[in-house]
């Protein structure tokens, strides 16, 4: 943990809607600092009710930009299927 972490019920219910409607997670230096990341469910076949893995893509944060992290969030989502949120 960092002093980045959300470690409150309510940030964390804020930050799961956040992923709910964008369709990625971010990792902004919560379990490291310096360090960024950025999160994709892949989606099960059965009617999308289920999850069968997650890709990810971590960086230095002074690498992962927030405009790279949009651009990889956006690749991520294509590659897997799931951009039609975006």
């Amino acid at each position: 943990m960092t002093k980045r972490s959300k470690t409150s019920p309510a940030a964390i219910r804020r930050e799961l809607a956040k992923v709910r409607k964008r369709g990625w997670a971010l990792n902004d230096g919560e379990s490291e600092d310096g360090l960024r990341a950025v999160a994709v469910l892949i989606k099960a076949e059965d009617n999308g009710a289920g999850v069968d893995a997650a890709i990810t893509v971590a960086g230095p944060a002074r690498r992962l930009t927030d405009r790279r992290v949009e651009t990889v969030a956006r690749t991520m989502l294509a590659v897997t299927g799931e951009d039609s949120r975006t």
